[in-house]
């Protein structure tokens, strides 16, 4: 047997015994069946097999002792099978076998031969109209191949009331010759050799072999006479209402009978979509009725433009003109007739206000009861051009007495009165259409109450987040802008409170006013100013118009309080020519500008943030091990969301498990890491592998850090490059390098607090370098084309695309920045005095550097730079 295994919901019981075990879906508990091994009973749920195709079923490995009885639901053939041991076959609860897989033997077209009872005219059988095929003497015997055994349904169709078939099955596979008998009587016969083409179905499907096996029919000898003179159809017909003989649609037509024989008369007319048809066994020399009856599928009619419509006689016999004498028949379809609920109508959602415009926005539902179906363009119409249309209605008949159609109209033109109301009278264009209780209904018009637009986009507020543990009082709005079209009062509130607050328009209880129309600014206030809010978070709610306007503005978020940002700055700067060379990014994140306010934290001038802590440690601390080992700890626990290694020991100074607690700290976007390394100095042309040659050439000054010199924070930036190294290429002769912002849009690198890309006068900007030297061919940069960096700044910004850069982000993970550019004449990215000011403050352009008492460059923009991308992480990191 299957080996069935039960995961049971919570909603089901089980009722486990030693005999057996019980699942059901009732609660109340019942005795497992006596002879059931596993009892299953349920109300809503099935029995669900495995499913497989016929060629996964063939892949399984029969064991005849263990897999007797095993079983799989087979969704090609659409059956339960199961192996029979005793047979050594899959059997199929659809049958004895599952159908089989077979199609006419290829080339055996012209082999197919005809039981005796045909008349054989040359290679063709030939049958007569009207006489019915005797299946024991007319047959087909054909030749199939069997590729997969089961059973077989193999017929013959044609479209003229006869056909063969033939069914069983096939236990072995090979080439097999079948029978098909002879069925049905040919209703048509044709002259002039006329013929039916057999279609041949095999198990359900039509076969592409064998398609031009034809069998003549001749016609009978049958003749008789039409001789009743009109021929209307009796019973009602409706436009889409299928006609059918329990309802008595019916033709009856009287014929004289000359030779007897299987006569069919057909009436039709294929525009209106109407057919009859009877066939009668007719004796010859009799008089006699024939009742044609609404063919399926031609039953419907289509149209009811016309009073009446002519149905064309088909007849089976030699002559059908004489047969037919020029009768016809015809059928009246109902007029399409309504009855209108006038009391019922409603008036849609956009309202009707005095001097208003009618728009396709207005409209009325108006329930109708349809006497008589039929298509038609509706019309509501009144005076000073208003106008209503429902197009196309199609108006059904009810299937139940009471029912209703409801029609919606929509408005087309005219101008709204200044009165109460309008007469509106109904009508439609339909050829043959009436209202059978009136066609007048009354419209209402209102007086037109405030209106405006609200202007969603300008959403904003006066902070970027609310101050929480203090009362909100009028420290924090939301202001937007409206387009006041109708003035009057108004009133807009939030959807839902923001951690307990909610804001309005309405001052004290007072509603607003709008004294003019046209676009204007409005405040919303807290309502009660003496709530404090206690939740950080952001917020999602709409702000709504609670007034006639029905404006809203929705998914608005908003913020209590905004994230902590907790830095770790690693640094290492230092050389033993260049003793002093100091790192101050700290200065940037946690000094205050010249004006006495912070940058950044609550009220923050370059961006509002949460409370910013910094903690620095440097790698030339003798001790410096131990933290390093703090630090893993520290960071895999997630105390820090920003994290900077600057200098140019630092870079030397990640041991194994640092770059492991680095590597998932960007991998699980714990916060954000940014990480300097080494920039390669080279005078003239030159191509290295940048981690390799770093690993190899360690600055000869560099200064040791606490621990000894590491590498795997080199092989940390080979790890986040899919473990592939990268080019550094320094180019000597590159006069026109220009290290510039690849995309000065990109939300990383936009300008922020007036810190614009300052232009150099030669049709390009700055360049944004902390190592340039033009004198001595210093054009370094990495090659991130085929990287899994993204630079930020690339020389001639995009006019070499991904090529040529010096600051990068992560293509994948946008947490990481790297930039390779740490010099020895300074340290880290903000220079006091060159870049920054002793407070940390940017400059808007840099100063001149002094290198050794010397001027060095005067032609960088790094401070703007490194203020607007700082500037971003802190705004990134704040609203995370």
């Amino acid at each position: 047997m299957c080996l069935l295994v039960w995961n049971i919901g919570t909603g089901y019981g089980q009722i486990t015994k030693s005999v057996g075990t019980r699942i059901t879906d009732n609660t109340a508990e019942k005795e497992l069946r006596t002879n059931a091994i596993l009892d299953l009973e349920s109300t809503s749920k099935g029995f669900f097999l495995p499913r497989m195709t016929t060629v996964q079923r063939d892949a399984l490995v029969q064991d005849n002792n263990k897999d007797n009885g095993l079983s799989i639901y087979n969704i090609d053939n659409d059956c339960v099978e199961y192996w029979s041991a005793r047979v050594n076959k899959w059997m199929s609860l659809c049958g004895s076998l599952p159908p089989a897989t077979i199609e006419i033997e290829a080339g055996s077209c012209d082999n197919i031969s005809f039981g005796g009872g045909f008349t054989m005219v040359g290679d063709k059988p030939q049958l007569q109209q009207g006489t019915a095929l005797t299946p024991d003497t007319q047959f087909i015997a054909l030749r199939v191949k069997v590729d997969q055994i089961g059973t077989y349904d193999i017929s013959a169709l044609t479209d003229n009331g006869y056909f063969f078939s033939g069914e069983g099955q096939f236990q072995a596979i090979g080439t097999y010759q079948i029978v098909l008998k002879g069925m049905g009587t040919p209703v048509n016969g044709y002259n002039n050799g006329g013929s039916d083409t057999l279609k041949f179905m095999i198990n359900g499907k039509e076969s592409t072999v064998c398609t031009n096996t034809q069998i003549l029919v001749i016609p009978a000898d049958l003749k008789f006479k039409i001789t009743s003179s009109t021929h209307q159809a009796q019973g009602k017909y409706y436009v889409g209402v299928g006609a059918k003989t329990a309802n008595n649609n019916k033709i009856v037509v009287d014929i004289q009978v000359f030779n007897g024989g299987t006569a069919t008369i057909k009436a039709s007319n294929p525009t209106v979509g109407l057919a009859f048809k009877g066939t009668k066994e007719l004796e010859s020399n009799t008089t006699t009725q024939m009742v044609l009856e609404p063919v399926s599928g031609e039953n419907i009619p289509s149209e009811n433009t016309q009073t009446s419509y002519p149905l064309t006689f088909e007849v089976n016999t030699l002559d059908p003109a004489e047969t037919i004498d020029s009768k016809q028949a015809s059928v009246v379809i109902e007029q399409t007739k309504i009855q209108a609920q006038y009391a019922e109508a409603t008036f849609g959602l956009e309202p009707y206000y005095q001097d208003g415009v009618l728009t396709e926005n207005h409209s009325i539902e108006l329930p109708l009861k349809v006497l008589g179906s039929g298509k038609t363009n509706l019309f509501l119409k009144g005076a000073g051009g208003i106008e209503f249309k429902a197009e196309e209605v199609m108006l059904k008949m009810p299937e139940e007495e009471d029912e209703l159609q409801y029609v919606v109209f929509k408005g087309v033109s005219g101008a709204l009165p200044e009165t109460t109301g309008i007469e509106l009278t109904l009508s439609g264009d339909a050829a043959r259409f009436s209202v059978e209780n009136g066609n007048k209904m009354q419209l209402p018009i209102s007086k037109k109450p405030v209106e405006y637009t609200m202007d969603c986009s300008t959403i904003k507020t006066n902070r970027q987040a609310m101050p929480y543990n203090k009362p909100i009082g009028e420290s924090y709005t939301i202001s937007l802008t409206v387009d006041v079209v109708v003035p009057e009062e108004y009133e807009i509130n939030t959807s839902t409170p923001i951690d307990g607050i909610v804001f309005s328009t309405t001052r004290g209880g007072v509603k607003q006013v709008f004294t003019q129309t046209g676009r204007q600014e409005v405040t919303l206030y807290a309502v009660d100013g003496a709530k404090i809010p206690t939740n950080k978070g952001e917020y999602t709610v709409d702000l709504v118009a609670n007034d006639a306007s029905e404006n809203r503005c929705s998914q608005v978020k908003l913020k209590v309080g905004y994230s902590e940002i907790n830095i770790l700055m690693i640094i290492g700067g230092g050389s033993s020519s260049s003793k002093n060379a100091q790192i101050n990014e700290n200065l940037f994140f946690t000094a205050k500008n010249s004006d006495g306010k912070y940058r950044f934290g609550e009220g923050g001038v370059f961006a509002e943030t949460g409370e910013v802590k910094l903690k620095l440690v440097n790698v030339l601390d003798s001790n410096y091990p131990t933290i390093r080992t703090q630090l893993v700890t520290e960071i895999t626990e997630g105390k820090y969301n920003f994290i900077s290694i600057s200098g140019r020991s630092a870079s030397y100074a990640i041991d194994r498990p640092l770059a492991d607690a680095l590597y998932n700290y960007v991998i699980n976007e714990v916060g954000v890491f940014w990480f300097q390394t080494l920039y390669y100095h080279a005078n003239g042309t030159k191509n290295i592998d940048y981690v390799d040659h770093m690993k190899r050439q360690i600055p000869f000054m560099l200064n040791r850090p606490g621990g000894g010199i590491q590498f795997e924070g080199y092989e940390l930036v080979k790890r986040f490059n899919s473990d592939r190294d990268l080019k550094f290429y320094n180019r000597g002769s590159d006069r026109a390098y220009n290290m510039i912002v690849v995309d000065p849009t990109d939300k990383w690198t936009k300008p922020r607090n007036g810190y614009n890309y300052v232009a150099n006068g030669s049709g390009g900007y700055l360049d944004i370098h902390w190592y340039l030297s033009r004198d001595l061919t210093n054009f370094g940069s990495i090659d991130a084309r085929n990287t899994d960096f993204r630079p930020l700044v690339a020389d001639r910004g995009t006019e070499f695309g991904d090529e040529k850069g010096l600051v990068f982000v992560h293509r994948t993970h946008e947490n990481l920045f790297w930039a390779p550019v740490v010099g020895d004449w300074d340290e880290g990215m903000l220079t006091i005095d060159s870049s920054i000011d002793a407070n940390g403050t940017p400059f808007t352009r840099d100063k001149a550097k002094q290198h050794n008492g010397v001027l060095v460059d005067t032609n960088t923009n790094n401070g703007a730079f490194m203020a607007n991308i700082y500037t971003a992480i802190m705004e990134y990191l704040a609203n995370k």
